[in-house]
Parts: structure tokens; sequence; C-alpha cells
């Protein structure tokens, strides 16, 4: 995960993020993602009930 994380984080422009009413992370967690790709550009959360 680690190598993986390191070779990509610079190179992912767009990020979505999907939340459930079961999803147990955190506002801060989703945001401290966020803030580790350098050249995010896009972000955006969805609620969708597609994953119910």
């Amino acid at each position: 995960k680690i190598l993986l994380f390191r070779t990509f984080k610079n190179q992912i422009l767009s990020l979505v993020i999907h939340m459930s009413r079961n999803d147990n992370r955190s506002i801060t967690e989703n945001i401290n993602i966020i803030n580790m790709f350098t050249n995010l550009q896009y972000s955006n959360f969805v609620s969708s009930s597609l994953w119910y």
C-alpha cells in the first residue's frame, strides 16, 4: 500500500469519496485522505444510495 501510494500520490488529480450511512469514517479521516494527494485539483464527497 505504501509503495503504491508514494508512486501515485503526485499523479492523482481527481478523487471521489463515496460515503454511506454505514460508513464509520469521520469527516476528519476523509479530509486527511485528501491532504495526502499533493496535486489534487478536484475532490467530491458523494452520498450514494448505490452502496447501501
